[in-house]
């Protein structure tokens, strides 16, 4: 009967191999080209480590026959540095590589499940300190898997191990020299031969395992991340410019409408005014009626010099032979009413008459009606 916790590391164990067959399958469909251009390659210079001093060794070029003959130069710490930092620049590289000889390494043979060859780093470090002196702080270790057992279901591994005192120092002279550790290995037969390890490699997992599979996925990470970007601030710039558009619009609406509002109060201030001005006209007697309600009202005698209406006020003035009971002639008028003197009657020698001025106050056509049905009636 399988415990929780068996249960458990079966699932994980089956979801780590689904997952490193799924990178594997994906990292297929990105084009060679595209995994040079994204995945950085080794270094090809490499500063290797001798017993009388140090050699450059350059990848990835062929070894002419005068340096054949010439054989390897072995160069001091100080020189060999200069020299390397000469040679990767010529070469228009960035970064080298440092190779040990294997003697510098402790070497062990073990061997291990097949089943976890994807965790077979974590696995070494995990046994390094109980079955060696060294503690993880203080060594590098790698690996290489050297192929089936004696035993089935399980593989024979190489763990090399190498202490960080005589690795660091070098890797930062290096770096001092303006170059940068692209990967630190071994060599056993030559130092032009180097083996496939990298003491530096950051993620768990083999070399020939694990990390080949994580460099496509990322790849393909990236460009899945830069697609969903891309379709995000396409999206965005669609609802940008629709509501820009939108924003467009509904000023435009606005001004059209201030415009119609603006021609709505107008129009109602002219029918205002039209309206005002037909109630004024409604409620006023015509001047031609009141002129002639003056000339029935006024004897023969009286000659007007001036006439004026402003309102609802007619003024007179003229000549007469009694102007002081003038007033008295308008007391039965339907148009005028409260008429008086408005100034002092004064006597115009020249003409042997009264000069006078009177002032009246012209009814509505209301009160005009009114007057005119009142008198109708008696």
């Amino acid at each position: 009967m399988q415990t929780a916790g068996s249960t458990q590391l079966s699932l994980l164990t089956g979801a780590r191999a689904f997952w490193t067959w799924w990178l594997d399958e994906l990292s297929g469909l990105v084009p060679e080209g595209v995994r040079r251009a994204f995945v950085p390659g080794r270094p090809k210079i490499v500063l290797a480590q001798v017993d009388d001093g140090f050699v450059i060794v350059n990848e990835a070029a062929k070894p002419s026959r005068a340096a054949k003959k010439r054989g390897t130069v072995v160069l001091s710490r100080p020189e060999a540095l200069s020299r390397l930092a000469e040679s990767a620049r010529s070469n228009g590289e960035a970064g080298v590589g440092i190779r040990l000889p294997l003697e510098m390494c402790f070497t062990r043979s073990i061997e291990l499940p097949a089943a976890g060859r994807s965790d077979l780093r974590r696995i070494l470090e995990f046994d390094l300190e109980r079955a060696t002196p060294f503690k993880q702080r203080d060594v590098y270790s790698a690996h290489l898997v050297e192929g089936e057992a004696a035993i089935k279901g399980k593989v024979r591994v190489r763990h090399l191990v190498t202490k960080r005192s005589a690795v660091d120092p070098l890797v930062e002279e290096v770096r001092a020299a303006g170059l940068d550790v692209g990967f630190v290995d071994c060599w056993s037969d030559r130092p032009s031969a180097g083996m496939p390890v990298n003491f530096l490699e950051p993620r768990e997992g083999s070399v020939e395992g694990k990390g080949r599979f994580l460099r496509p996925a990322w790849v393909l990470f990236a460009l899945a991340l830069v697609l969903t970007l891309s379709a995000f601030m396409l999206t965005l710039s669609g609802y940008e410019g629709a509501l820009a558009r939108v924003q467009a619009q509904t000023a435009q609406a606005r001004k059209q409408a201030a415009e119609v509002r603006s021609v709505v109060e107008r129009s109602d201030a002219a029918v205002a005014d039209l309206a005002r001005l037909q109630d004024l006209k409604l409620k006023r007697i015509p001047a031609i009626e009141v002129l002639e309600e003056v000339s029935r009202i006024l004897p023969d005698t009286v000659w007007l010099n001036d006439l004026r209406m402003e309102g609802d006020t007619l003024d007179m003035s003229g000549l007469a032979g009694s102007a002081a009971g003038l007033p008295t002639l308008f007391e039965r008028s339907a148009i005028l009413s409260d008429a008086s003197l408005a100034a002092p009657v004064t006597l115009d020698q020249r003409e042997d008459k009264e000069r006078f001025s009177v002032r009246a106050r012209i009814k509505n056509q209301t009160a005009s009606r009114q007057v005119s049905t009142g008198e109708k009636q008696e």
